[in-house]
């Protein structure tokens, strides 16, 4: 009925054809979203497919899924129209990630014992490969491992260079993930040579928009190493050379912008 009503308000040269294709390339043309914005000071844009009067649930472009106690939610705005092909170009400007991570934990040498460890690191890469949240990437960190006894006294510091893969297990604001990285350590400092690095971690993935995530992981790693040592036989110090593992384990924070 509204058709017919348009089709004969235009002029007989304009076809009843046109206005549809005319109509259908609007609609794809352009979009709308809505938009969530936290008291907390976080925002989420997709589409709110369920809402009453105690919570708010909303899908976003990747197609997953964010519920909050409207007791949480400070306004909801409906976004501006624009084209869909600025929207796309956004969408892909989001796929590169920044990510920094920073740990703690327990280092142990054999016949050196225990020791202590802290690192650092930075990695860029794909923030969502495969519309799943994936990342890969490659990373530049640091590691420092201290002990003190008489056959390590010194701390042994390594400038790693790895490649990372980082995924979730499903696609939630709340989601386990698991991460791996091979790599190899540089050395810093004398009597000492780098080798391989291989890490492995499991995570805990806090999406709080949908740009950003806090990862706090349980991480182990090896790194192989050859260096001089002091070792004691009969009370009498002699210099060791030789391969050793940095085997290390730990908790890391990371934030994934």
């Amino acid at each position: 009925m509204l058709l017919s009503r348009v089709a004969s308000a235009l002029p007989h040269s304009v076809s009843i054809a046109s206005v549809v294709l005319s109509l259908s390339v609007l609609s794809t043309a352009y979009c709308s979203a809505e938009e969530i914005r936290l008291r907390s000071g976080g925002t989420l844009q997709g589409e709110i497919i369920f809402r009453n009067e105690e919570i708010v649930v909303l899908k976003d472009a990747t197609g997953a899924r964010f519920q909050y106690p409207m007791s949480e939610v400070d306004s909801i705005y409906i976004v501006a129209e624009q084209p869909r092909q600025e929207e796309e170009s956004n969408q892909h400007s989001k796929k590169v990630s920044l990510v920094l991570s920073a740990g703690a934990g327990a280092s142990f040498l054999p016949r050196s014992g225990c020791g202590a460890t802290f690192g650092m690191d930075l990695a860029i890469g794909t923030a969502n490969l495969f519309d799943r949240r994936i990342f890969v990437g490659g990373a530049f960190g640091y590691r420092g491992m201290f002990f003190d006894n008489r056959y390590l006294s010194s701390a042994c510091n390594f400038l790693p260079l790895q490649v990372r893969f980082e995924a979730p297990f499903i696609i939630h604001k709340h989601a386990p993930q698991l991460g791996i990285g091979l790599g190899y350590a540089i050395p810093v400092g004398k009597n000492i040579k780098g080798g391989l690095l291989a890490e492995a971690q499991i995570a805990w993935r806090y999406q709080y928009s949908d740009r950003s995530a806090l990862i706090i992981s349980l991480y182990a790693e090896a790194i192989n190493a050859r260096l001089t040592a002091t070792e004691y036989i009969s009370n009498l110090p002699y210099s060791v050379d030789g391969p050793h593992t940095f085997c290390n384990t730990g908790a890391k924070i990371t934030i994934a912008l």
